[in-house]
């Protein structure tokens, strides 16, 4: 999973996903289901009829269901530990030239 879906699992916020519906090679659809998959981010990433209304209904429903938001927030595609400072320590280091 790209780092751009990893960092919400890793950092443990919930979120609703809504991929760029006219995208090339789908990689955000597949991105986002992986997080909607292990139940850790809501994805519209299927539905044809998003609409700006649907997002706020959606939004709503996670509102009103704070335990929900608690268990999304937890859960993520891997079970290894993320070591994300080590990884961005070294990857300033790669740029660094050190």
């Amino acid at each position: 999973m790209p780092a751009r879906v990893a960092e919400l699992g890793a950092v443990g916020r919930p979120s609703i996903l809504v991929p760029l519906p006219g995208s090339i090679d789908q990689d955000q659809f597949a991105n986002a289901g992986v997080l909607a998959q292990a139940n850790g981010a809501a994805s519209d990433s299927g539905r044809r009829d998003f609409t700006p209304t649907a997002l706020a209904a959606e939004i709503s429903a996670l509102a009103a269901e704070p335990a929900r938001l608690t268990a999304m927030g937890r859960r993520r595609p891997q079970r290894r530990p993320v070591r994300c400072r080590e990884r961005l320590a070294d990857l300033v280091a790669k740029v660094a030239g050190i």
